[in-house]
């Protein structure tokens, strides 16, 4: 079912919407809910997603390493990097358009 992922980005953000200040710290995509601490802590937007029957990994700490959106995400000297997870393989002799 294509459709599956948007249904649950849909169902998740209408829950998100259910608190103004849960709604306004927080960002949904397919799989990971970024969110705006200095809004709401990711100890509220648990206990939320919660109240209305829905279960999340635990919170993970972008600076201090994470996965996300199919990135590798970490903190350094104040800023957070990232970089795509995937081993470049040999570059080919010929390329082509």
């Amino acid at each position: 079912m294509n459709v599956a992922p948007s249904i649950m980005k849909a169902v998740l953000a209408k829950v998100l919407a259910q608190n103004e200040d849960v709604q306004r710290a927080t960002s949904p995509y397919l799989d990971d809910v970024f969110v705006n601490e200095n809004v709401a802590s990711a100890q509220q937007v648990e206990d939320h997603l919660s109240r209305f029957g829905h279960v999340c990994k635990p919170a993970e700490r972008l600076a201090s390493g994470a996965r996300v959106l199919g990135l590798d995400v970490w903190g350094e000297q104040g800023r957070l990097l990232w970089k795509c997870g995937n081993a470049l393989g040999e570059i080919p002799q010929v390329l082509t358009r």
